[in-house]
This record gives C-alpha cells, sequence and structure tokens, in this order.
C-alpha cells in the first residue's frame, strides 16, 4: 500500500482538496496509524463519512464529493510516478 504524510498531501492539493481529503482519510501530522518505520506516514482509511466532512467544513456532500474526486485523481497521478512499495508475497497455510 501506498502512504501519504500531510506534507506530501498538502503539497500536491489545493487547499479546499487537502482540507476535505485529510478529514475523510485521517490524515495527520503524526498519525497512531503508520508503518514502524516511517512515523510521519499515514496508512488511509475512511476516517469520516462524506457527510460529516461536508457538515464540519461548511460545504455540500456534491462539493466534498467532487473535491475528494479531483484529490485522489491528483494523488493517484503522482503515486504513479513512485516505485511500488515491497509487498512480501508470501503465502501463510
Amino acid at each position: 500500500y501506498y502512504t501519504w504524510t500531510l506534507a506530501e498531501v498538502q503539497d500536491v492539493l489545493t487547499p479546499a482538496e487537502a482540507e476535505v481529503f485529510t478529514a475523510r482519510f485521517g490524515v495527520v501530522a503524526w498519525p497512531q496509524r503508520h508503518p514502524r518505520e516511517t512515523p510521519r506516514r499515514n496508512v488511509l482509511y475512511v476516517a469520516k463519512t462524506v457527510e460529516k466532512v461536508a457538515a464540519e467544513v461548511g460545504k455540500s456532500p456534491a462539493e466534498v464529493e467532487a473535491l475528494l474526486g479531483s484529490a485522489l485523481e491528483k494523488l493517484r497521478a503522482v503515486r504513479g510516478e513512485q516505485k511500488a512499495p515491497f509487498v512480501d508475497p508470501t503465502k501463510f497455510s
């Protein structure tokens, strides 16, 4: 999986996109959920519903969805330029 720091997200996205993206996916400066080796990197998870994010930022759910769509598109483009993270192919039975 790919992880992101708060700074990386803010560098790629507009302020409005970053606001809804970080709220929706729980991206913070010092995450509780992170790989041990990289304590500032966030493992993305759905932290809040679109409706809750919309209420918090004063936008409609449709506006939040649009901002999330453009944010995800931008982050996927950046991710596509990065080396894929190691994935252990070991199968356990």
